[in-house]
């Protein structure tokens, strides 16, 4: 995890009065705006170049932002949280079954659906079939789900394994965040800031 506090106070000293007046709201969107950027177009394309095969749409959509307000100058980029393998991928860590799943499965020659997910239910109902499935570890084969044929060797249909494994940290994320952001942030603040100036209701304090 990174953690950045922005130090805006020497420019904040530099603005006038309906600069000031403006500026927490450019900041809130200068923010939203930077999260937004890199929750949805750097990191679901950088993610690409360090999974094999590339992520699925259902693990991209997984990457998601956090508004600031003018009230909470706080913005994030988070996982959500039943996509818990990416916490794993980018920070390490033990991965174990999930959901009450006895065993982690893994696709081999089993289809996925358009999340890159197993259909619920297919290791149950294709293990049920004992004429053409069985669960097992032939030889030094990986223990899993095969697929018999009469004159060849069983193929894997998908890998089960029923213990923990350590997973690596693979994909860079906190560092490739703090890199987007440092490089965009100014062009991004100047621009919220024009947007507010030109839609200011900012008026001259009188008085006599």
């Amino acid at each position: 995890m990174i953690s950045m506090t922005l130090d805006m106070s020497t420019a904040y000293e530099h603005m006038n009065a309906v600069e000031k007046y403006e500026f927490p709201t450019a900041l809130s969107m200068a923010m939203t705006r930077c999260m937004f950027l890199i929750s949805n177009k750097y990191l679901r394309d950088e993610i690409d170049k360090h999974v094999a095969g590339g992520a699925t749409k259902w693990s991209k959509s997984g990457i998601l932002y956090q508004k600031a307000s003018r009230e909470n100058l706080y913005a994030a980029v988070y996982y959500k949280e039943d996509r818990f393998y990416l916490g794993t991928i980018t920070f390490g860590g033990t991965t174990v079954p999930h959901e009450g799943n006895k065993v982690l499965i893994e696709p081999v020659n089993q289809r996925v659906n358009k999340f890159g997910n197993i259909p619920r239910n297919t290791l149950a109902k294709k293990a049920a079939k004992k004429h053409l499935y069985f669960v097992g570890k032939p030889g030094n084969r990986p223990y899993g789900l095969y697929r018999r044929y009469k004159k060849k060797a069983p193929d894997l249909v998908m890998m089960l394994q029923n213990q923990s494994r350590e997973q690596q940290s693979i994909f860079p994320a906190p560092a490739k965040s703090k890199k987007i952001f440092n490089r965009i942030f100014n062009d991004v603040f100047y621009n919220s800031m024009v947007k507010r100036l030109a839609k200011t209701r900012y008026r001259n304090p009188t008085g006599f």
